[in-house]
C-alpha cells in the first residue's frame, strides 16, 4: 500500500474527495511531488512516516520523553489547513496510531477524517 500511494500521494476519490499522502518526519513533512522526487533519486521502493515516537516525543538528558510542541504544532496546523481545504491526509507507519492520537488529541482526527494506512478514523459515537 504504501508503494502505491507513494507512486500516486494525491487522488480524488469519485465522490470528489481529495485524499493527499503525506510521509512526516522529525524535521519535515513531505507529500506531493516531493515524494515522487525521492522515489526517483534512492532505491527505495516507498516512502512511510516515522516511526510517530521519534516525530512527536523528545528525550530528556535523563532518559525520559517528553511531547515535542514544535513538531506537534506543525503537524496540527498542516492538518488544518488540509481540512480547510477539504482534503483528507493519509498517512502510513503500522502500528503508531495511539501514540499521535495521545498527543495531537483525538479530536484532531475525528474532525480532520485522518487515514492512517487506508482505514479511516471515526470518533466513537457517543
Amino acid at each position: 500500500m504504501q508503494r502505491a500511494l507513494s507512486l500516486r500521494p494525491t487522488f480524488t476519490s469519485r465522490a470528489g474527495v481529495t485524499y493527499r499522502y503525506i510521509v512526516l518526519r522529525r524535521e519535515q513533512i513531505l507529500g506531493g511531488l516531493a515524494i515522487i522526487l525521492i522515489m526517483k533519486t534512492t532505491r527505495r521502493a516507498y516512502l512511510q512516516s516515522a516511526r510517530f515516537d521519534e516525530i512527536i516525543l523528545t528525550q530528556n538528558q535523563d532518559g525520559s520523553w517528553h511531547p515535542n510542541a514544535r513538531s506537534i504544532a506543525r503537524i496540527r496546523k498542516l492538518f488544518a489547513q488540509m481540512r480547510a481545504r477539504n482534503e483528507v491526509p493519509i498517512i502510513s507507519n503500522e502500528g503508531n496510531f495511539s501514540l499521535l492520537s495521545r498527543h495531537l488529541g483525538p479530536e484532531m482526527f475525528s474532525t480532520s477524517g485522518v487515514e492512517m494506512s487506508g482505514f479511516r478514523i471515526r470518533a466513537p459515537s457517543s
